[in-house]
């Protein structure tokens, strides 16, 4: 300790390094060498002389967040010396593997995933693993616009990503409660191009059942008949028939019978109610 005090400003971490060596390799003071570490860390900065002994330390001692944390300023400090963004993506990588795997913390692990699409985001895997945390943290509003983002408006990017679509208009639906955009996200399905997708009908139809708008609900079925197997699409006219019937619409009602019957004249419960 006295060599350190009277050594020259560019000699002492050096010397601080070799005391925190001894500390924890000769005299078995770990936290003794951890504290000198710390120091050493603090004095030379995250890119400094003291960043890989310390990172050493807490990984054997299994100190995960401070690990975490340290490594993080390291790779700020890549960053602001203008070092190459791989090397600070590949520290912030690391630093995400740890909190996955020994700190489970959700949170922290969406900031560093946050920092990593500012240099890789067109990384699908990255993304995959962005959503998955926006969901556990239930950060709804910012899941929504994230795909949003990944989507945009272009009609060539619709058909490319209409599982994106999908999930938007779920997440819009069920977790923010917006059943009007929700259906015009599914609506935005089917005019992207490609094969039209009867489940963004089914899904229109079930916001429709749910909040009572038994028009919209019959609207919507209708279109989704036409993409259907005949036999289905009879029984689906038949359900129609009987929401009809809920709405007093005596003349829709026989109208809905009569197209099942046209769809499939071997239905029952169409021949019988038109015959009633």
């Amino acid at each position: 300790r006295l060599e350190l005090k009277l050594a020259s400003e560019e000699k002492q971490p050096e010397i601080m390094l070799e005391i925190a060596n001894v500390l924890d390799r000769d005299l078995g003071q770990h936290d003794a060498a951890c504290e000198q570490l710390e120091k050493l860390y603090e004095r030379t900065g995250a890119c400094g002389l003291g960043y890989a002994p310390l990172y050493k330390m807490y990984e054997t001692h299994e100190n995960w967040r401070q690990l975490v944390d340290i490594m993080l300023e390291h790779a700020q400090a890549l960053l602001d010396c203008g070092e190459d963004d791989i090397e600070a993506v590949s520290t912030l990588n690391q630093a995400l593997n740890i909190v996955d795997d020994k700190l489970h913390d959700n949170a922290k692990a969406l900031e560093i995933i946050e920092k990593i699409r500012v240099f890789d985001p067109d990384n699908t895997e990255i993304f995959d693993r962005y959503c998955a945390s926006l969901r556990v943290n239930e950060a709804w509003d910012k899941y929504a616009d994230t795909i949003r983002a990944k989507v945009g408006v272009s009609v060539s990017k619709k058909s490319n990503n209409k599982h994106l679509f999908f999930e938007l208009a779920r997440i819009q639906n069920l977790a923010l409660h917006q059943s009007e955009e929700a259906i015009k996200t599914y609506r935005m399905i089917n005019t992207s191009g490609g094969n039209v997708e009867r489940n963004a009908y089914f899904g229109i139809a079930t916001i429709a059942r749910n909040e009572g708008n038994k028009e919209l609900y019959l609207q919507t079925l209708d279109q989704v008949l036409k993409l259907l197997p005949p036999t289905w699409g009879a029984i689906f006219y038949c359900h129609m028939a009987e929401v009809a019937d809920e709405m007093e619409n005596a003349p829709q009602v026989a109208t809905y019978y009569r197209s099942a019957r046209m769809l499939d004249a071997n239905n029952v419960n169409a021949s019988e109610s038109l015959r009633s």
